[in-house]
């Protein structure tokens, strides 16, 4: 069962709203890259269906992950952690963080401790946010309960911050985007 603490009654309808937001992008993730029944034509002419990820999932899922030619072992690994977010929602903490953040500093909205492998910190600047954002920041500080090991500040391949569809493309390689929270962000917010 998910917990919460240290939220105002107000605040814990707002948080418990975006976990549920959240698991419902999740599922929309992972389904698009569901196979999609397609008509065509065999070599002799004959009409048939055959099945493919569509266009615009290949595409964005090149852009997002680095994946190419619609690898599925590689759509696979994407796809399981997407389906895996319920699960582990109802096994996390999530806690609020009233600290203020310190002057002239960017500092995150919410944020996970690698030592402590099922809880979510929530700060204020979390609740000034849109819905939307909210449910990205959620999956993101999954993504990084999922990979407490990842090197530097926790982005293999780096921090990206895309604000507008990019279709050349992130430009990490798939070893560092299927580990890197923002590319789950970029995938979730074009999806």
């Amino acid at each position: 069962m998910t917990t919460y603490n240290n939220f105002s009654t107000q605040r814990l309808s707002v948080i418990q709203t975006a976990v549920r937001a959240a698991g419902q992008l999740a599922i929309r993730c992972m389904t698009s890259m569901s196979l999609s029944i397609t008509p065509n034509r065999s070599p002799t002419g004959q009409r048939g269906y055959g099945f493919q990820l569509r266009p615009e999932i290949i595409q964005l899922l090149r852009e997002a992950f680095a994946i190419n030619n619609g690898n599925s072992q590689q759509i696979d690994q994407i796809r399981n952690k997407y389906s895996a977010f319920s699960g582990r929602m109802n096994n996390t903490t999530f806690q609020f963080d009233s600290s203020s953040t310190a002057p002239n500093r960017w500092d995150h909205a919410a944020y996970v401790v690698p030592s402590q492998s099922n809880q979510i910190y929530i700060r204020n600047e979390f609740f000034r946010q849109q819905p939307p954002e909210q449910a990205l920041m959620i999956i993101h500080e999954y993504i990084h309960l999922l990979y407490p090991n990842n090197p530097g500040d926790g982005h293999p391949g780096g921090m990206i911050l895309a604000l507008a569809r990019t279709p050349q493309g992130l430009g990490i390689p798939f070893d560092q985007a299927v580990r890197n929270p923002y590319c789950y962000d970029y995938y979730g917010q074009f999806v």
